[in-house]
C-alpha cells in the first residue's frame, strides 16, 4: 500500500494505553524523502498519547453511565418490590 501511494517517508505513532492498542497516527510524505526531526516526532507521540487517554476516558465514562443505568433500574425494582409487600 505504501508503494502504491508513492509514499517516500512516513512516521507512525501507536495510539495505546498500557497494553491496549487503539490504533495509530500516520504521517506520510509523497513528494520527497523527509527525515522527521525530534520535535516533529515528539509532537506526534504526544498527540498519540493524548488520543489514547481521551479514548480511555470515553470508555470509562460509558462504563460509568451503564453502571448508573443499572443502579436506577435496581432501585426501581427494589421500590416496586418494597411497595408490593
Amino acid at each position: 500500500l505504501i508503494d502504491d501511494l508513492g509514499v517516500k517517508s512516513y512516521l507512525i505513532a501507536s495510539v495505546k494505553q498500557g497494553e491496549t492498542i487503539y490504533g495509530a497516527i500516520v504521517l506520510h510524505y509523497v513528494n520527497s524523502k523527509k527525515e522527521f526531526n525530534k520535535n516533529e516526532i515528539d509532537i506526534v507521540e504526544a498527540v498519540a498519547t493524548q488520543s489514547a487517554t481521551i479514548i480511555n476516558q470515553i470508555k470509562l465514562y460509558e462504563e460509568m453511565e451503564k453502571t448508573a443505568e443499572r443502579e436506577t433500574i435496581l432501585r426501581k425494582i427494589i421500590e416496586i418490590t418494597s411497595n408490593a409487600t
